[in-house]
């Protein structure tokens, strides 16, 4: 049998109040019950493919360290910070030059950009190229300079 979201409240009368549960808590607390549906949701099929069951105890002590574990890795991962746009325009009569390349390893393919403004931040040129049968990064390199 197929696993769903379907498949998890087909039968289930409650399903409405569950959905309440989350609509009307915060983030923690959502957090907590979706983590405790889990385990639950774990649990059953354990004992329904194994024939194994933990106690209300240690599903309770598995829902709390799981939850210090992911609390732990907020604090750990990197945040996303904000920068301050850093492009600023040539002084007059100079243009500004960017480009950029992606690779796709998988399809020996390469792609690159350029786009050149004027003092008054104005695209005065741009343009884009598709490069196929690309071996490798260093060849991408070697034709974005060419």
């Amino acid at each position: 049998m197929v696993e769903s979201r379907e498949h998890i409240f087909k039968d289930y009368d409650a399903k409405k109040d569950i959905w309440q549960l989350f609509a009307n808590n915060p983030t923690r607390q959502c957090r907590l019950i979706a983590c405790a549906i889990w385990a639950l949701w774990i649990d059953k099929n354990k004992w329904v493919h194994e024939r194994k069951r933990r106690s209300g105890v240690e599903l309770a002590r598995f829902v709390k360290d799981y939850i210090t574990e992911l609390d732990g890795l907020e604090n750990a991962l990197p945040r996303p910070t904000l920068r301050q746009n850093s492009w600023k325009p040539p002084v007059d009569p100079l243009v500004r030059i960017n480009m950029d390349v992606t690779y796709r390893k998988l399809k020996n393919k390469s792609f690159s950009g350029i786009v050149i403004r004027d003092f008054r931040g104005s695209v005065v040129g741009s343009r884009t190229v598709r490069n196929e049968n690309i071996p490798s990064l260093f060849a991408v390199e070697a034709l974005a300079f060419t």
